[in-house]
């Protein structure tokens, strides 16, 4: 009677869990719940563990991906007792919410900066014919050589590399909360 008692308790256990994660995954868990039975002293099956299997790929635009992961990490943490590999998957979520914050940034201070346009080239006082290209937050300078042939002093300017859009790459694909 202990036996099947323990038995009747963990099935209850089990799936209140792993229905705790599918109700919170929504969408984006792929199927139901499944779980492992054991035979009880009485003929019946008992489940005494289970699975939800989430989608936990990229979506299409960072603020997109953001919004999946949120929802991703609260299914993963949805039971009162999260086991190890859901905190592993809550973790994963977590990183790439991370990652697509980072992308939106870069994102949006590449197009909060100004268009680089050229302006009419002039001559100075010395005949040297000057032009000028404003933008990105700063002025890049140039000349060219006299009426002489002669080439003018240097003028460097500064300027600044285009930051890289590359993320590492994650795991991509199904991830199970168990």
């Amino acid at each position: 009677m202990a036996l099947l008692r323990e038995l009747q308790k963990a099935d209850q256990s089990v799936k209140a869990h792993e229905l705790a994660h599918l109700a919170a995954a929504g969408g984006y868990a792929k199927g139901g719940a499944s779980f492992s039975y054991q035979r009880g002293p009485d003929g019946q099956n008992y489940a005494i563990g289970g699975e939800v299997q989430v989608d936990t790929g990229k979506e299409a635009t960072p603020a997109a991906t953001i919004q999946k992961m949120q929802i991703i990490r609260q299914a993963a943490l949805a039971p009162v007792d999260p086991s190890p590999q859901d905190q592993l998957v809550a973790a994963h979520a977590t990183l790439q919410i991370s990652e697509s914050y980072k992308e939106l940034q870069v994102a949006q201070s590449i197009k909060s900066q100004p268009p680089v346009t050229p302006v009419a080239p002039t001559k100075d006082n010395e005949g040297t014919a000057r032009g000028v290209y404003q933008g990105i937050g700063q002025t890049l300078g140039f000349r060219a050589a006299t009426e002489s042939g002669a080439m003018p002093k240097k003028n460097y300017a500064a300027y600044s590399k285009p930051l890289s859009l590359a993320v590492s790459s994650t795991r991509q694909g199904l991830d199970l909360i168990a």
